[in-house]
């Protein structure tokens, strides 16, 4: 994940900055199938009006009581806005 910080392009960015310098945040996401073992690769684009400032992903991942980890894949898109945490954009 990307952190917004003193070297991030996006440190101070609001949505009229944004809107401004016709922003455009392009995420890509390269991985293997643990089971094929084929490479996985994603690609998606946000523009300025698709970013959602005081929110965040929802997280996904669960360690269950046996240490292993849980996956909920019907979370991918879910958001959620930020409890008195920094804004994450």
């Amino acid at each position: 994940m990307h952190t917004i910080d003193e070297a991030s392009p996006l440190m101070g960015a609001t949505p009229d900055s944004l809107r401004i310098s016709d922003a455009e945040l392009i995420v890509t996401l390269m991985g293997i199938d643990g089971t094929t073992g084929q490479y996985v690769h994603a690609r998606c684009s946000y523009l300025d009006d698709e970013v959602l400032f005081g929110h965040h992903f929802s997280d996904m991942v669960t360690e269950l009581p046996d240490g292993r980890i849980r996956i909920d894949l019907r979370k991918f898109n879910e958001i959620e806005p930020d409890n008195d945490e920094p804004k994450r954009h």
